[in-house]
């Protein structure tokens, strides 16, 4: 897993190595649902969710983190994105809402966490207060 240099709001700028999967694995393994990794969402093409929280027969909410947007990574790059947009379209049109992150994103895992939760709240088929 790649490894990604955060800098702490201090005097002292200093980076703090951290590995960014990492942390959102720690937020959804606090859910209360099931949380699937590489989840194969569909047979008609090799899309793959991140990360797939299940919340009832077949619903669920995907969680992508899009890496190396600083590093010409796969998910910025033109074919890579054309085929995330695929994915994603794909996704949505058979009723699966996508939660995206960057590594940006994960420095506030609070918010992270907030988020998907909010979600779950609205996406799910039983409601939960």
């Amino acid at each position: 897993m790649k490894q990604l240099t955060l800098f702490v709001t201090e005097k002292k700028k200093k980076p703090i190595k951290m590995d960014d999967k990492f942390v959102l694995e720690n937020i959804l393994n606090d859910l209360p649902y099931p949380v699937y990794s590489e989840y194969r969402f569909t047979y008609k093409r090799k899309f793959r969710f991140d990360y797939f929280i299940s919340l009832d027969n077949n619903k669920g909410l995907a969680i992508e983190y899009e890496g190396g947007v600083y590093t010409n990574g796969r998910h910025v790059r033109p074919i890579g994105f054309i085929n995330d947009c695929y994915k994603y379209n794909m996704a949505v049109s058979m009723g699966i809402p996508v939660l995206r992150y960057t590594c940006r994103h994960l420095e506030a895992p609070e918010t992270v966490k907030a988020e998907i939760l909010r979600a779950i709240k609205i996406f799910s088929p039983l409601k939960i207060s």
